[in-house]
């Protein structure tokens, strides 16, 4: 049997910060490295790996989190979410039973493990996941796999995140970015943009060529875009949805476009953005 882990005042030696542990990678990496092994070898290995984040991060106290799958909120506004992916590892439900009742999970809520992280980050916390998409929170930051530690600043969340809006998500979420928009391509969009409104008005700009590009409709545009946000933003506060820094109408003044066009894309709300903004 595994030893009971119900106080986070694990380690009192070592620095007075806080983890905030993805426990879906967790769970996730213990069961597939064990997929021909028995269950407590894929238990055992999450137990370790807990520990060593615990460890290696030297934190005093933490916080693990598991994503609510059935519940989310992002499969409300796109059905195909996450559509497509192959079978889970079969211990997984026994590593995540096993980390809710040995190491005080938690379900979040509505949303996903990586929303609860984003949302709890403070000064005195550090989040402890592989997980690119968490590099859109400031703070700091630990690759527990890569043992690696780095901080991310504001400005460089808010441009990770617009990368990511370039890009999407197609091979791991099922989230269409632009058309042959990769890595290097999204950075050489935003350029050395700092300020909000300018990195949202460079996106935009980048949509609108893209679809011209392949001849695409325009009034699929900006549903595409704001659908794609709702997916890839990691929340930071509380049932929070993305919003644009300024009004739709306010970006396309920036752009030489004929003034049919933009009323083209201005009118293209989405349909499911009044009901949750």
């Amino acid at each position: 049997s595994f030893p009971t882990r119900r106080s986070s005042d694990l380690f009192p030696s070592h620095d007075r910060r806080i983890c905030l542990i993805d426990a879906d990678i967790v769970c996730y990496r213990a069961a597939a490295s064990a997929e021909e092994e028995e269950e407590y070898v894929a238990v055992a290995r999450a137990d370790e790996s807990m520990i060593g984040i615990l460890m290696n991060a030297r934190c005093t106290k933490y916080q693990t989190w598991l994503s609510d799958s059935d519940g989310n909120y992002r499969k409300q506004i796109l059905p195909s979410y996450k559509a497509g992916r192959r079978d889970p590892p079969r211990h997984l439900h026994a590593c995540r039973d096993y980390l809710v009742r040995e190491w005080n999970a938690w379900y979040s809520s509505g949303q996903e493990a990586d929303d609860a992280l984003g949302i709890n980050q403070t000064h005195e916390t550090i989040i402890c996941s592989i997980d690119k998409d968490l590099d859109q929170i400031a703070g700091q930051h630990y690759n527990w796999v890569k043992n690696r530690f780095y901080t991310v600043s504001p400005v460089e969340g808010t441009r990770n995140f617009y990368k990511q809006l370039l890009i999407g998500d197609k091979q791991t979420d099922n989230v269409c970015g632009l058309w042959r928009v990769g890595e290097v391509t999204a950075e050489k969009l935003l350029g050395e943009l700092s300020d909000i409104d300018a990195m949202f008005i460079a996106t935009l700009y980048a949509y609108v060529d893209n679809y011209n590009k392949y001849k695409q409709p325009l009034d699929m545009l900006w549903p595409h875009l704001w659908t794609t946000a709702q997916m890839v933003k990691i929340r930071e506060k509380e049932n929070e949805y993305w919003k644009p820094p300024i009004t739709l109408e306010e970006a396309l003044k920036f752009m030489s476009l004929d003034d049919q066009v933009k009323e083209t894309i201005i009118t293209s709300e989405p349909t499911i953005q009044g009901e949750i903004s």
